[in-house]
C-alpha cells in the first residue's frame, strides 16, 4: 500500500469513498472491493489516528466531529492529487482512459451508438462506459463523468452544457412504404399508420416548415419507450416520429417530408464541478454537443435527407396509394 509518512494513503482514499458514497456497501461497489476490505481499511485508519471517524449503526452511517474535520481536509487534498494526475495525463499525445456516461432509455443505444462509434474511432485509447437507466443517478456517488438530462436538475452544484432542442422528423421503413406508399403532403399523413407516443397528445402532430401545419394521425401501437418505437418503425409497422440527429439514417429508414420538422426536447449535458475536467471528458462532452445539437454537424441528418430523395437505399418515391 502507498503511504505518506506512516499514513496509509489507500485507507484515506477508501474512507473518503465511504463518506461520499454514503455506505460501506456502496463504496465497495464503486471501488470493486469486498465490503469487508473496505471496512477493514477504515478501521485501520481509525486505529492509526487514534480516533473514531464514523459512527456505524445497522441503518445509517454518521461522521463523528473528528471524522467530519478529517474528511473536509483530506477530501480536498485527494481531489487535488487526482486533478494533478489528470492534468499530467492530458499532456500525453494520445487521450486515454474511461468516460462514464449516464443516459435515460429515452435516448437508447440507437441514438448514441453511432456517435460513440465515431468518437472511439477518432480516439481509440478512450473507452466509453454507458449506462442506460431511468433511475435518478448521483454523478459523484455513482462515479459518472457525464449525464444526459432532459428534466430539472436536483443537484444545483452540477455544471450544465445545454444542447439546443433535438429536433424530430417523420421516418418510415422501405417495407412500409412499399406496401402503403409514400406520403407527399402533410394532409396525406392522416391516411397512414403511426407509432404513437405517450405521454401527451401524440396523435396530434404539429409540423414546422414554410408554414406550420397540424394533422391528426392514428396507429396500431402506442408506447412510452422511444427505443421500442424505433424498432417498430424499422420493422415496417408504421411511420414514426424520431430524432433527426438519431441513427435513423444509418438504419435504412426514409426521412419523410424533410422540409418539415417537429419540435424536440431541450437537453442538457451535466457533469460534476471540478477545477480540472479530464481531457477525455471534455472531448466526449464537446463531441456529444457537436453531433446532437440541432445546429451541429450531426451524424445522421445528412444520410436521412439523402434517403428521403430516394437515392441512398435504391427506393424511389412512389405515388400515394389510397387505402
Amino acid at each position: 500500500m502507498a503511504t505518506i509518512g506512516s499514513t496509509d494513503f489507500n485507507a484515506v482514499s477508501v474512507f473518503v469513498s465511504v463518506v461520499e458514497a454514503g455506505s460501506f456497501t456502496a463504496a465497495a461497489r464503486l471501488l470493486a472491493l469486498p465490503k469487508s476490505s473496505v471496512s477493514r481499511r477504515v478501521k485501520h485508519l481509525e486505529d492509526h489516528l487514534g480516533v473514531q471517524l464514523l459512527q456505524r449503526t445497522t441503518r445509517q452511517l454518521r461522521l463523528t466531529d473528528a471524522g467530519r474535520e478529517y474528511f473536509e481536509r483530506v477530501s480536498s487534498a485527494l481531489a487535488g492529487v487526482e486533478e494533478a494526475q489528470a492534468a499530467i495525463s492530458d499532456l500525453q499525445d494520445q487521450p486515454k482512459g474511461i468516460v462514464r456516461l449516464a443516459a435515460s432509455t429515452e435516448w437508447g443505444g440507437w441514438i448514441l451508438a453511432p456517435i460513440v462509434a465515431v468518437f472511439i474511432d477518432r480516439y481509440p485509447e478512450i473507452r466509453v462506459d454507458l449506462s442506460i437507466t431511468d433511475r435518478m443517478v448521483d454523478l459523484v456517488k455513482d462515479g459518472f463523468d457525464l449525464a444526459l438530462s432532459s428534466g430539472p436538475l436536483a443537484d444545483s452544484s452540477l455544471l450544465v452544457r445545454t444542447i439546443e432542442s433535438l429536433e424530430s422528423g417523420l421516418f418510415a421503413a422501405p417495407a412500409y412504404l412499399a406496401k402503403h406508399g409514400t406520403p407527399m403532403s402533410v394532409a396525406e399523413l392522416a391516411s397512414h399508420a403511426f407509432v404513437l407516443r405517450r405521454p401527451g397528445p401524440s396523435n396530434r402532430l404539429q409540423l414546422f416548415g414554410a408554414k406550420t401545419e397540424t394533422v391528426v394521425v392514428t396507429g396500431p401501437v402506442t408506447t412510452d419507450d422511444r427505443s421500442f418505437g424505433f424498432e417498430a418503425v424499422r420493422a415496417g409497422l408504421a411511420i414514426g416520429v424520431l430524432p433527426t440527429r438519431g441513427c435513423a439514417g444509418h438504419s435504412g429508414l426514409t426521412h419523410l417530408l424533410p422540409e418539415y420538422r417537429l419540435a424536440g426536447v431541450s437537453t442538457q449535458i451535466v457533469y460534476p464541478a471540478s477545477r480540472h475536467v479530464p481531457q477525455r471528458v471534455v472531448l466526449f462532452r464537446d463531441f456529444l454537443v457537436e453531433h446532437l445539437d440541432s445546429h451541429g454537424k450531426g451524424l445522421c441528418g445528412t444520410a436521412a435527407h439523402h434517403d428521403a430523395r430516394g437515392t441512398s437505399n435504391g427506393h424511389r418515391r412512389q405515388p400515394p396509394r389510397r387505402r
